[in-house]
């Protein structure tokens, strides 16, 4: 099954603090995770807002701690719409319970960063519960390394069994540069050392604006059996390197079941920004949707680098042509700045029905456009929700069936208080059932009672668990 736990969008106001604080409306707490083998996907975006030269860097709380967190900035400067936004992936396991928080958080590296409120800010927590996901891959490291001039391997992990080509692997990383000279370097993610998806750049430049590079990568059909995970990088200009003072990261994560990769798109052709929101060439498509599942929207593109005049444009993802989730932009300049979109969105309730999907942009100033040397992305995932039951039969102190009782469902929260769920009324038989249950927890009550003469009522103990429907 999948849940999706946390789905925030904001356009508060907010600044960067000197010290670590959350971002405007990115936290969530009292929330209840099915098991320690349950494994989180945590996905949040920002935008900085355009300003004189401002930079912030951010990374995830869970419980109250960061460790293992990834850490990335991104900045802003005086130029007109050279401005990085902030893209943050990451999975964890070994949770359980209803008192789990989550926040994303940030904090000033130079001058006074604030969020962009035209441009909402995301922060959004899939559960992929019951085993059906396991983290394959779990590496971070703040060691010194440097961009090679061809390709070759910032993380590696070998030996990875895989249970089989129904698996829907994803891939997410996260790595912060060293704000230096003008530097920049190109990102892939590679499988048995052949490279895969989207190719997307992260520079520096001489002016102490540093952004870091983060990705998310999905396939499936891999065979049964061991298998290798790399993601590699090259230098494009200059001599970029990993900034040792704030931790990188690199996971593989296994879907076995209840999950199926529904677009695969990938396209090199020319395309420039229009004037107003359009799908960008070759990363829109369409599928049947299972109803109540939920669909991940991953996309990743890369903008040329003009050289010669500065351009920037927006991007989003579009269910139906209708934005979904965070607006981020990218810009390139004239100093060989050039930026790249890493966009994800879950969205759940769409109809059984065949849904478009899209990765979509606008110009905001000049004349942007897709770097054709450079692939770009576009995956959905669809996962189908697993949703609960419970029944029972409603009786009276004699053991005998009773017909006709309001049957109230409601759920211990642990800690003195109780939620109530739902209503129904036992049929003729005494039998009742409670459908569409959002988790399997232990924690379940139900209160029934009978208006006659006399009144009878009765409580079940508060361990009842629902079943799968």
């Amino acid at each position: 099954m999948a849940n999706l736990l946390v789905d925030i969008t904001s356009t508060t106001s907010g600044s960067s603090p000197g010290t670590w604080g959350t971002v405007p409306d990115l936290s969530a707490s009292n929330i209840t995770v099915q098991g320690t083998n349950s494994v989180l996907l945590l996905i949040a975006q920002v935008q900085i807002a355009a300003a004189t030269d401002n930079t912030a860097e951010f990374r995830f709380t869970v419980n109250g701690s960061a460790t293992g967190s990834p850490v990335i900035t991104c900045f802003s400067d005086a130029t007109n719409g050279e401005t990085q936004s902030m893209t943050l992936v990451w999975a964890v396991d070994g949770l359980s319970g209803s008192a789990n928080s989550f926040s994303v958080e940030w904090q000033t590296v130079t001058g006074s960063p604030s969020i962009d409120t035209a441009r909402p800010h995301t922060f959004q927590i899939i559960e992929i519960a019951n085993g059906e996901a396991s983290i394959k891959v779990d590496q971070s490291s703040t060691a010194a390394a440097s961009a090679p001039a061809s390709w070759g391997n910032l993380f590696s992990a070998t030996g990875v069994s895989i249970a089989g080509t129904s698996s829907v692997i994803l891939m997410l990383s996260n790595v912060p540069i060293t704000m230096a000279t003008d530097a920049a370097a190109d990102f892939q993610f590679s499988v048995d050392t052949t490279r895969e998806g989207a190719v997307t750049s992260q520079f520096t430049d001489a002016a102490n604006e540093g952004s870091g590079w983060s990705g998310m990568h999905a396939l499936d059909g891999l065979s049964a059996g061991n298998h290798s995970f790399e993601l590699q990088w090259q230098i494009r200009q200059g001599s970029p390197s990993a900034d040792t003072g704030r931790l990188r990261t690199f996971q593989v994560v296994e879907v076995t079941q209840k999950a199926t990769l529904k677009l695969d798109l990938s396209s090199t052709a020319s395309a420039s920004a229009p004037s107003s929101w359009g799908d960008v060439t070759g990363l829109s498509g369409s599928y049947s949707v299972t109803s109540g599942a939920m669909a991940l929207v991953i996309g990743n593109m890369q903008m040329a680098d003009n050289g010669t005049t500065d351009t920037a444009c927006d991007f989003r993802l579009a269910i139906d042509s209708a934005g979904e989730g965070a607006v981020l932009t990218a810009f390139s300049d004239e100093a060989d700045g050039v930026g790249r979109a890493c966009l994800a969105w879950a969205e759940t309730g769409l109809s059984a029905a065949s849904h478009d999907f899209s990765m979509q942009w606008q110009l905001i100033q000049s004349t942007p456009s897709a770097d054709t040397g450079r692939t770009r992305t576009l995956f959905a995932i669809e996962f189908v929700v697993q949703t609960y039951k419970l029944e029972g039969v409603t009786k009276d102190k004699n053991g005998n069936t009773l017909g006709s009782c309001k049957c109230f469902l409601c759920k211990d929260n642990q800690d003195n208080t109780a939620s109530f769920i739902a209503y129904t009324t036992s049929d003729g038989s005494g039998n009742y059932s409670f459908t569409g249950i959002g988790d399997n927890d232990a924690q379940y009550f139900v209160i029934s009672w009978k208006d006659d003469t006399p009144h009878v009522f009765d409580v079940t103990d508060h361990v009842l668990q629902p079943v799968e429907e």
